[in-house]
Parts: structure tokens; sequence; C-alpha cells
């Protein structure tokens, strides 16, 4: 099975754009039968790791912002300040779906991440993190293949700001949505339990606190963050998240149930 990955270039007008690596061409049989019999020397050098070639799928996004796939390997594409939802498949031009209702374009708030259900192929689920007029707040939607269509307000009262404005969606292998806020520009906050800025919180698809989350009837998952912008599990269902820092210092931090 081909793993595709993809790059979106941001804050850049005019050149971004989605890449997905392409297959290497396979080697030719002498190659191979000349690697079978040679037994390198132990003080051989071990070849340099490839890249995989990647192949431009479109270009000239304004300001793309998050990214998630359908089962079918194609991708949906949210537009920040547009407040728009592209879809992308290799070959074609991207279409559009919809703008989704209510987005406020503020710095670095928009429409910001989305993450597609676990169960996509039977209950059309897209989730999406926008900035409002008064929050930040998480919206469920349904898409059809054509279009997307609102069905409601999961979390709201995230505090919004033009900076540090958090915004990252995805489910873990545990089947629950996890949403990144940020400080909104405020430290205190993201030290309180009863605040959801600074976070990273756990839901259900409905945005109630998941089941085993460590502070019971809450839905925070970790605190103490400052604009987490990125969030993946290893192979172990370790958590990882990448955080925005001050000037320099970005973060790459192990994220567990409970911690500061």
């Amino acid at each position: 099975m081909l793993l595709f990955a993809v790059a979106l270039a941001g804050c850049t007008s005019g050149g971004d754009r989605v890449t997905f690596p392409t297959a290497s061409a396979p080697q030719s049989n002498s190659t191979h039968a000349a690697t079978a019999t040679t037994t390198p020397s132990p003080s051989t050098t071990p070849p340099a790791p490839t890249t995989p070639a990647t192949e431009t799928i479109a270009t000239g996004l304004p300001l793309p912002w998050g990214l998630a796939f359908l089962p079918d390997g194609t991708a949906l594409v949210t537009l920040r300040d547009q407040g728009e939802v592209l879809h992308v498949v290799p070959g074609a031009k991207p279409v559009s779906v919809g703008r989704v209702p209510g987005v406020v374009p503020e710095g670095e708030g928009g429409l910001l991440g989305i993450a597609v259900s676990p169960g996509f192929a039977s209950d059309r689920t897209v989730f999406v993190y926008l900035t409002a007029r008064d929050d930040n707040r998480v919206l469920r939607m349904t898409f059809d293949g054509t279009a997307l269509k609102a069905d409601k307000v999961i979390v709201e009262g995230i505090a919004k700001a033009a900076n540090h404005d958090g915004g990252r969606l995805a489910f873990g292998p545990d089947g629950y949505l996890y949403i990144s806020t940020g400080t909104a520009g405020k430290r205190d906050p993201a030290q309180d339990k009863g605040s959801l800025s600074g976070k990273i919180l756990r839901v259900t698809a409905d945005g109630a606190p998941a089941q085993g989350n460590p502070f019971p009837g809450s839905r925070v998952w970790s605190l103490g963050h400052r604009n987490v912008q990125g969030m993946a599990w290893d192979k172990a269902g370790r958590m990882y998240a990448s955080e925005f820092g001050q000037n320099t210092w970005d973060e790459l931090n192990r994220s567990e149930p409970g911690r500061n």
C-alpha cells in the first residue's frame, strides 16, 4: 500500500501547494542480482536514505491551513481566510465543496483544523475548527462527496486572538477527537483546569468529555500549552505535540493525560 504524505506551504502568496510522493522506479533484475551476491565489508558505509519523489497536485492555494484524508485517498483542505474547504483529487483541479458558516478571519484565526471521522464510510462526518465572531469553536459537518453541510457546534467558548490561536484537530488511535487550543496571548488560563485555553482537549463526536479523561467531567487532556500546531501518535500509541515557541524555541513534547 502506498503511503501518501502532504506538504502545505504556508504564508506565501500564490506559491502554496499540495504534494504527494510518487513511487520510485523499480530496479532492474541485474541490479538485484548484483546486490544479492555482494557481501559488504564491515567498514562499508551504508547508503544514505532516499527521499521519495513528490508530485505536485495543486498550486496557488490561498493560505491552506488544515488537511485531512478521506478513505478513498483524496483530501479535504481548509483555506484559512476564505473560510472555504477544497476537495483535492490527484489529476484534477481542486474543487470547492463549500464555505463554513460563521468564519471570521483575524490574524492567525479563521478556518483552521479539519479531521475526518474514523467512521466516515458510514457516518460521513467531518469536523472543523474555526474562529467565529466571539470565540473559537469546533463544528461538526457532513460531506456527501460533493458538498459540506453544517450539523452542529460541538465545542464553543475557546478563547480567540490574533496570535496563539491553536486550531489543530486529529483523531487518536482511541477513536476520540483531540483539539489543540492556544493561550490567546494570556499565560494564566493555560494553567487553569477550568479554562479551555492552552490545552489539548479530548472529546467524543458530540463534544462531551471522553471516557478516561484525567479530570472528571472535563474535556482537558493536557494543559500548560502555548500554541500546539501539530499532533501525532507513534506505533505504540504515544502522543506527541509540536508547539510554537517565543521567536526561536519551538517544542516537540510527549503529551500525556493530566500532565502540564
